[in-house]
């Protein structure tokens, strides 16, 4: 990896603005825990913060990468399914409730047809009524 190299003044100082943005894309445990180590004639940021990260958490162990790796793969995989299960939960409510509603639909229109129907015929015997 390449950057700006540090100078001894700026070590002990806040994070600069610069190196963040040079190191950003490299702040990732995969890229911490690398064991191949890049090598040029000056320290640059991203060594720092990587000693630094490792002086606290200390280097993992090939098992416990392949392990954290492992873990991670399986949580993304649980994470997916999870997913996939609410929306295919989502459907199937959706699905209900538009059967639901046209089985409303067909029972509000039963019910006219039947209303209608007895109007009809109420009108039918009032009219053979007065026939009479």
């Amino acid at each position: 990896m390449s950057g700006t190299s540090v100078l001894i003044n700026k070590r002990c100082n806040l994070l600069q603005d610069k190196a963040y943005e040079e190191d950003r894309d490299f702040l990732f445990i995969n890229y911490l825990h690398e064991e191949q180590e890049a090598r040029g004639e000056s320290i640059i940021s991203f060594f720092i913060k990587r000693f630094i990260y490792l002086g606290f958490f200390g280097k993992p162990t090939t098992a416990c990468t392949s392990r954290s790796s492992t873990s991670l793969q399986l949580n993304f995989a649980s994470k997916e399914l999870e997913e996939q299960e609410y929306r295919r939960e989502r459907l199937e409510q959706e699905r209900l409730k538009q059967e639901r509603l046209e089985q409303e639909r067909l029972e509000h229109e039963r019910l006219k047809q039947e209303r209608l129907e007895q109007e009809r015929l109420e009108q039918e015997r009032q009219e053979q009524e007065r026939q009479k």
